[in-house]
């Protein structure tokens, strides 16, 4: 019989890989495996919730391959903990996969992770965002051996789901929302029935005294004028609008590009600025606005830390700024993101604020 995607993962988190990321989240080795136990089943079943129709399914087997998370490296944890960079490269890989997948979920399924083993909600934040990538890079493994395709990662997940074991307030953390409660409709008495059937010649009763009363008016002849041809002018007609500084935008013989669209990032925070917020709506705007657009969504960051830790990070970036953009009514088949880390610097980067500058996403609108 198959081993279990949860007991695969529970055997990958132990001797080193278990004690370096009990260092890295500042907790003890046993509170950690204990957090693990919960962090595993929430992420597959949280993972599962989000991967429960082909369209779904499609979508996260998307956001593993454009964070290149279905390579090998990731499969075992001890391996992906012990690569330069790894630690970092997987926390802020994992921030942002928890942003994108679980969105509000996220504070919910660390408040749940802490009450239930012990450990500080900050430490339930970082465990998650560690785990995240490991489990999608399991998961990717185990469907391309089935086949990659969105049926099959839709079977597994299932059936993974189903064999996990109870996990108290695990569902409330998944939907803190909670459902709406079901209308209960108030049986009518049978003494207001009687007369119910009569409303609506009561409304009807309006109507026929306006007719009466118009017919006694005098009928009014509409003129006709005939305007000869010679005079008639067809109207211009007025040409595409077009976002502003996109000069010839819609134009179907040349391909144009309008940006790059500029968004930054708030200074130690996944969550892009205000400002990004707008530019990134005006994004969205003119690419639903005309269906021959695509867009490249290019990430790129300063040099501090490791080369491909930054390259995965900004590839991140790009990646969650995609998902904005899909969101944002968008489709995602014509958005193409990509991360280059250092490359491409627009500032200085032996200051703080200059490495903070060089943290962006540019994103360029084509039209063909």
């Amino acid at each position: 019989m198959a081993t279990s995607l949860l007991t695969q993962l529970i055997g990958n988190f132990k001797g080193d890989a278990l004690d370096t990321v009990a260092s890295v989240i500042g907790e003890t080795p046993a509170r950690t495996e204990d957090a693990l136990g919960g962090v595993l089943p929430a992420l597959i079943s949280g993972l599962a919730s989000k991967a429960s129709t082909p369209g779904q399914a499609t979508d996260l087997l998307d956001i593993i391959r454009n964070n290149d998370l279905d390579s090998e490296r990731l499969a075992d944890a001890a391996s992906a903990l012990k690569e330069p960079g790894g630690i970092t490269g997987l926390g802020n890989t994992g921030r942002f996969l928890m942003e994108s997948i679980f969105g509000g979920r996220a504070g919910s399924l660390a408040d749940w992770v802490g009450s239930r083993s012990g450990i500080r909600r900050s430490s339930s934040y970082s465990l998650l965002n560690l785990a995240l990538p490991i489990v999608l890079g399991t998961i990717a493994k185990r469907v391309k051996s089935a086949g990659w395709s969105a049926s099959n990662l839709m079977t597994l997940l299932g059936e993974e789901r189903s064999s996990l074991p109870d996990m108290p307030g695990l569902a409330a953390a998944l939907n803190p929302d909670g459902h709406a409660a079901p209308v209960v409709h108030e049986p009518v008495p049978t003494s207001r029935r009687a007369w119910l059937w009569a409303l609506p010649l009561l409304f009807l009763i309006p109507l026929f005294t306006y007719l009466i009363t118009r017919g006694d008016e005098p009928r009014r002849v509409a003129e006709t004028t005939t305007v000869p041809q010679a005079a008639v002018r067809r109207a211009p007609i007025p040409e595409p609008s077009k976002p502003v500084g996109t000069s010839g935008f819609f134009s179907s013989t040349v391909v144009r590009e309008s940006g790059p669209y500029r968004i930054e990032f708030r200074p130690g925070s996944s969550g892009i600025t205000s400002a990004s917020e707008h530019e990134l709506r005006d994004v969205a705007a003119v690419l639903n606005a005309n269906v021959r657009t695509r867009a490249d969504i290019n990430g790129y960051t300063g040099n501090a830390g490791d080369a491909e830790a930054n390259r995965r990070l900004s590839e991140a970036d790009a990646t969650a700024t995609m998902n904005k953009l899909v969101s944002l009514g968008v489709d995602r088949s014509r958005l193409k993101a990509r991360g280059y880390g250092e490359e491409a610097p627009v500032a200085d980067n032996t200051t703080a604020e200059g490495r903070q500058r060089n943290r962006r996403v540019e994103i360029r609108v084509i039209t063909e």
